[in-house]
């Protein structure tokens, strides 16, 4: 294991420097501060903050210490009341995805013909029945994720001089399908997976946005809007033992302190502890509402100990026991 880590090997910065890609970074005391001055710094707090969501208070008067920059991918999303909240892409929660059009839940049909006649057409299907065809464009199998974008009529194969048909174009894994009216022992179902899936698991199989809900609470619904890489900033604060993760973009009326000393202090002493923190867990948002239980991002270990770590007797003996434990719970 390497041990001579710095904090850029561990995507931790000392100084805020946004790129072209980063959007919508506002003029805030925050990104003032963090672009015109290396990390640590120490700021007060100009006026009071609280945030009923979130259960935090800031003084008038508060000392923060700001250390480093972390960059956190988020989801975000949005309810049946327009309301947009964000999401810790890694938690326990499980969803089941649904079709964009809620006229198409739970929605199965028997041959191409009638996917075809589906008005408003879906936007996604799974195949759960495979029909067998060696024409270019037709290959099925159960399980694939159909990306359907309109229909056409076409000679089947296509370079033949065969009358026209119906068919679906649209894609499946990234490769072009023409699916044919006359595929009738295909079936094919609206919504995407047949298994409950983490936010992780969602996001790398499907596109945004989706439309979801809890697999624990199917009348909570929701639609995943976008992914985001967000900028915060790790601090500690004079009155609280709370670690705070600070979104840039937070309204918080801040100023650095004058002390040249301090800071010179400050920026000789912390920064080779950063790379060991893990920003996973612990961190309290500010401005942010505090997210039920199972929706609330999964600590992940770090690295190198999760390489290090199963190699003694103690991450063995873990690894065991866990094993046994599920093993039981299956049986």
């Amino acid at each position: 294991m390497n041990q001579s880590r710095s904090p850029e090997d561990q995507h931790i910065c000392l100084k805020f420097q946004p790129n072209a890609a980063d959007r919508g970074i506002p003029d805030t005391d925050i990104v003032r501060i963090l672009s015109e001055n290396d990390l640590p710094v120490t700021v007060r707090m100009l006026e009071t903050f609280h945030s009923p969501r979130s259960g935090l208070s800031l003084q008038k008067g508060t000392l923060l210490t700001l250390h480093f920059i972390r960059r956190p991918v988020r989801l975000y999303a949005t309810d049946g009341k327009d309301n947009e909240f964000y999401l810790p892409l890694c938690a326990r929660q499980l969803y089941q995805v649904l079709p964009m059009n809620l006229l198409h839940d739970e929605k199965e049909y028997e041959g191409t013909s009638a996917l075809i006649e589906e008005n408003p057409l879906p936007r996604r299907v799974r195949i759960v029945e495979a029909h067998f065809s060696d024409h270019p464009g037709e290959a099925q199998e159960v399980g694939d994720i159909i990306e359907i974008d309109r229909i056409e009529k076409r000679p089947v194969p296509i370079d033949s001089d065969n009358p026209p048909q119906k068919c679906i174009i649209g894609r499946c894994n990234g490769v072009p399908i023409s699916f044919s009216e006359s595929m009738d022992c295909a079936t094919y179902s609206t919504m995407p997976s047949e298994d409950f899936l983490s936010l992780s698991e969602i996001v790398e199989k499907f596109p945004l946005p989706l439309r979801v809900r809890k697999a624990d609470h199917p009348e909570f619904l929701m639609v995943l809007v976008r992914k985001d890489i967000e900028h915060h900033v790790v601090a500690t604060a004079s009155n609280t033992r709370q670690i705070l993760s600070i979104p840039v973009m937070w309204e918080g009326k801040v100023e650095i302190l004058g002390n040249q000393n301090l800071d010179k202090l400050f920026r000789s002493l912390l920064p080779p502890i950063y790379p060991l923190v893990n920003t996973t867990w612990g961190l309290k948002e500010p401005g942010r509402c505090d997210l039920q239980l199972n929706m609330r991002e999964v600590a992940q270990p770090l690295v190198e100990i999760l390489e290090d770590w199963p190699r003694s007797k103690e991450g063995q003996d873990f690894v065991l026991k866990t094993n046994k434990h599920f093993t039981k719970l299956v049986d």
